[in-house]
């Protein structure tokens, strides 16, 4: 999985990255499909990846 992260700076130019997930779910509406949800999840991985 190739992942995605969010580079923030915090404070004194603190530099903060976050990687994360993205999951959306759909449901079919007669004949169009539609967002259901969708969710942000921070990944916890080692220190240095």
């Amino acid at each position: 999985m190739r992942g995605t992260h969010l580079w923030t700076t915090s404070g004194c130019s603190n530099e903060v990255t976050n990687p994360f997930a993205v999951t959306e779910v759909y449901v079919k509406d007669e004949k169009d499909w539609k967002l259901a949800s969708m969710s942000f999840t921070r990944l916890l991985t080692p220190p240095g990846k």
